[in-house]
């Protein structure tokens, strides 16, 4: 039988999450969690990365340590404990109390058509306020597009102001494989849209080949990353904000895929 596991990654413990029959809960970093908890820091792991990786630390430790846990026709994927994903017949309303009879499971969850499902994009809308502040006045004047309209609001562009990290976003396409490099640089100025949030579900196939090319970017984006002073952006988790960005390129390039319904509601309150 082809089985569903959804781990929800938390970076402290959560109690609230104990009540939910549909979610593995997830421990990520250097925090101590209930012995029920799956955590990222037995055996092969980068626990100590979660500062800058975020949910990509167990996502490694998942890779690592736990994939002769499915066979090749099972699903498995990522929420966070403040995003979930839903089924696509969930109730309008959803509160803690009905969250987990609306959480996607195997009963409800449709994987015949596809082996890749990634949330339900979020369309970028840039603040005027946020535009003039971090572009230079001559960036505003070569390209006063973003300004005047929110279809200049791009991928790329929406990067460099909410991480204030400048050009980073652009420079690391060179250590991405050639025959992806120009595919990357077109969807960072013409994409208005992203798959946010490091979730996604697939295979193990598919996520072996995805986490094998993603953490070999990472590591050499690290020479961009070491010109930046991460303290002073918002950009402490630098690597999970390039992960985001990769996931939905390289998902979106590379399989067809499903975008499913998902909810914020924040547990730790």
């Amino acid at each position: 039988m082809i089985k569903l596991d959804i781990f929800c990654c938390t970076h402290e413990y959560q109690k609230k999450l104990d009540q939910l029959e549909n979610i593995i809960p997830a421990g990520t970093g250097q925090n101590i969690y209930p012995n029920s908890w799956l955590t990222d820091k037995k055996n092969n792991n980068i626990s100590k990365l979660n500062k800058s990786y975020a949910e990509l630390t167990f996502h490694y430790w998942i890779w690592k340590n736990y994939l002769d846990n499915y066979s090749k026709k099972d699903f498995f994927g990522f929420c966070q404990y403040r995003r979930f994903w839903l089924k696509n017949n969930h109730e309008k309303i959803i509160t803690f109390e009905n969250l987990d009879n609306n959480l996607l499971k195997i009963d409800n969850f449709d994987f015949k058509h596809n082996e890749v499902f990634l949330t339900k994009p979020e369309k970028i809308i840039l603040k005027k306020k946020s535009i003039f502040k971090n572009r230079t006045l001559l960036e505003n004047l070569f390209d006063p597009k973003p300004i005047f309209s929110t279809s200049a609001h791009t991928v790329g562009l929406q990067f460099e102001i909410s991480t204030k990290t400048k050009k980073i976003i652009y420079n690391v396409s060179k250590y991405l494989k050639k025959s992806d490099q120009d595919d990357y640089l077109n969807y960072l100025d013409y994409n208005g849209e992203v798959n946010f949030h490091n979730m996604f579900i697939t295979n193990k196939v598919i996520f072996n080949e995805y986490m094998k090319y993603l953490f070999n970017w990472l590591d050499q984006c690290s020479e961009e990353v070491k010109k930046i002073n991460i303290k002073k952006s918002n950009a402490v988790r630098i690597y999970a904000f390039l992960a985001e960005r990769f996931l939905h390129f390289w998902f979106n390039k590379y399989h067809t895929k499903t975008e499913l319904p998902w909810i914020f509601l924040d547990t730790s309150k």
